[in-house]
C-alpha cells in the first residue's frame, strides 16, 4: 500500500509517548502516529468536536473519563466481532441434537477439535 508522509508538530509529552508506545508494541513511531490517524479523522465531526472541546474545557481527570469510556466501548466491540468471527466459522453441522447437558458439552468438546 503505498502511503504519504503528513508531518505534524506535538508536545514533548505526547512524542515521548508516541516513542514509549512504539518500543513496548514494537512498533516505529511511525505506525504509532499512522493508527492514530487514522481513527482520529475517521470519526464524525460530532465526535470530534467533542473531544476538542473535552480538550480545551476539561481537566485531566475529564479527559482520563473519556478515554475509559472509549475505551470500554472498543474492548466491548472487539468482542462482538470476534465472537461473530468464530460463529460464523464454527462447523455444527455435524453436532445434531442438543437436547441434554450432556449433548452440549459432547459438541462444544467436538467444536474444539
Amino acid at each position: 500500500m503505498s502511503g504519504k508522509t503528513i508531518s505534524a508538530y506535538t508536545d514533548k509529552q505526547t512524542a515521548d509517548l508516541v516513542d514509549y508506545l512504539a518500543k513496548i508494541e514494537q512498533r516505529t513511531p511511525s505506525q504509532i502516529m499512522a493508527i492514530a490517524l487514522k481513527f482520529f479523522v475517521k470519526l464524525p465531526v460530532s465526535a470530534r468536536e467533542a473531544w476538542y472541546q473535552i480538550e480545551a474545557v476539561g481537566d485531566e481527570a475529564d479527559r482520563e473519563r473519556a478515554i475509559k469510556r472509549i475505551t470500554q466501548i472498543l474492548i466491548d466491540e472487539r468482542y462482538e466481532v470476534w465472537q461473530k468471527k468464530v460463529v460464523g466459522e464454527m462447523k455444527t453441522d455435524s453436532l445434531g441434537k442438543l437436547e441434554t447437558e450432556d449433548d452440549i458439552l459432547a459438541a462444544a468438546i467436538k467444536l474444539t477439535e
